[in-house]
């Protein structure tokens, strides 16, 4: 997942713009102006100040080590946002900004795929100090749960910030907590222009985002088969079109995410939809709002992501190793990410070394299939008349082999093809392929055939001739496919 740290520097910078009614404080007569001011300096104004009986909307506790920073290109730190008792990791980034000769400490906790919310947090820096614990009393420090998208916010009402360490010198670092109490405000006004950024400043691109339906998810682990059902349509305007039709959960935590994810795709699983679920609302007849700081949702394919901005989950049933059913509701303008690599997956890797001659000849000579393989199939990916790829994993050598399966070949059934590379749509194809597994190396085969056997029960029993790099082998293959979904 593409992560925008410049994100919280552009805010805090250009939102702590100077207020020209601002009053300095000084010792002998202490400010007791309302948080309404302290937001306002980052940009923020409520509608009404909260009646003192309000109704409370909530908890809110965080800890974090956020960089005290200058520019839109800072690294941020990190943090942790428990709200609601629901936990988020979160990006973290602090600045000082001085207003008429009074500096004031401005920090943005937020999760890097929900751009829009954040809790904001500002305090008068003379009294940041490391040690101090400073009252979120509206006076000396206030934080501020903020939904950019709807302009509704949650306000701290009393709680406390408390500071471990203070350095508040450009590099230098805040360490520090708080835990609130909060209460609902709206917002006249909020910096919507400058939640969320791109590294380059500019605003994202927006769409309109539709989706409703049920699923039942089969549980599974990271990279398993188990496919479930789903019916959900889905549009972004202008951009997707399409109905997800599997499911699958995984209730360990991925790359995407810190809670378990429900995965979604559509016939040919060219499209997905990922949805964060806290752990602690998998039970039935929990509803959890996404596009939040503990839950997300993301809509894409290879070129394109979408952050969806709301949007709920509803949890029918959930039995433990088993499966997870429930419906799905997406809405709101997302977020929309153009994927410059097309890979909307996640952070480059850097290329895999090169293999030495002898490390690619000793697979050549030497393959033995594994008793266990993959077949990945129902891939949008594969070239016209081929619809699965096998591959043969030989663990001894830290390689294998990948055969290409034509679509008029059922496996269950047996058939006969061969591995010499074709031609498809004028541009040469390999049928069969022998790599390694931790550097660069692949050798096509040149010629032979593969022999599949009637099975059931996905196994893969088979008779490989072949040759490649000037050698000719013949073995028999006996493995277990493993299907991939994704």
């Amino acid at each position: 997942m593409k992560r925008h740290a410049g994100v919280l520097s552009a805010v805090l910078l250009v939102a702590c713009s100077a207020n020209p009614n601002a009053r300095e404080q000084t010792s002998a007569q202490p400010d007791t102006r309302a948080a309404q001011s302290l937001i306002n300096r980052a940009g923020f104004a409520l509608d009404e100040t909260p009646p003192a009986d309000a109704p409370s909307a909530g908890t809110l506790t965080a800890s974090f080590r956020a960089p005290v920073v200058v520019d839109d290109g800072s690294a941020p730190g990190t943090g942790s946002v428990t709200l609601d008792g629901t936990v988020a990791p979160v990006e973290s980034l602090a600045v000082v900004e001085q207003v008429e000769e009074e500096g004031i400490l401005y920090i943005i906790l937020q999760n890097p795929q929900a751009p829009d919310r954040a809790v904001v947090v500002a305090a008068r820096s003379i009294r940041v100090d490391a040690g101090t614990t400073l009252q979120l009393n509206n006076d000396d420090a206030t934080a501020l749960v903020v939904d950019g998208t709807t302009g509704e916010a949650r306000l701290a009402v009393s709680g406390t910030f408390t500071v471990t360490q203070a350095n508040l010198a450009v590099g230098g670092v805040v360490e520090a907590s708080i835990s609130a109490n909060l209460v609902a405000v709206s917002l006249a006004s909020w910096p919507q222009h400058l939640l969320p950024l791109t590294q380059d400043g500019e605003a994202l691109e927006r769409a309109a985002v539709a989706a409703a339906g049920s699923f039942v998810a089969p549980v599974g682990e990271d990279g398993a088969v188990t496919m479930g059902t789903a019916n959900i349509p889905v549009t972004v305007d202008g951009i997707f079109s399409f109905t997800l039709v599997h499911a699958q959960f995984m209730p360990a935590a991925r790359d995407l995410a810190e809670n378990p994810l429900l995965i979604l795709a559509d016939a040919d699983q060219s499209h997905l939809v990922l949805v964060e679920i806290p752990a602690d609302a998998l039970v039935a007849g929990a509803d959890v709002a996404l596009g939040t700081l503990t839950a997300n949702a993301w809509i894409m394919d290879q070129q394109t992501q979408v952050v969806v901005a709301a949007g709920s989950l509803h949890v029918d049933g959930y039995v433990d190793g088993v499966e997870l059913s429930g419906s799905v509701t997406l809405s709101a303008d997302g977020y929309v990410f153009r994927c410059e690599s097309g890979d909307c997956g996640g952070e480059e890797e850097p290329p895999p070394p090169s293999c030495g001659a002898d490390t690619v000849q000793s697979l050549v000579e030497g393959f033995v299939a594994d008793a266990a393989g993959i077949l990945q199939d129902a891939n949008a990916g594969f070239p016209p008349g081929y619809n699965a790829m096998i591959y043969l994993w030989d663990s001894a050598r830290d390689g294998g082999m990948a055969v290409l399966v034509p679509d008029t070949v059922n496996l269950a059934a047996g058939g006969q093809w061969s591995l010499a590379p074709t031609e498809v749509e004028g541009r040469p194809l390999e049928i069969g392929m022998i790599y390694a597994g931790s550097c660069d190396g692949v050798v096509p085969v040149e010629s032979g055939t593969i022999t599949v056997q009637p099975t059931s029960g996905g196994r893969l029993v088979a008779q490989l001739e072949y040759t490649a790099s000037g050698v000719t082998r013949s073995l028999g293959v006996d493995a277990a496919l493993e299907p991939i979904a994704f």
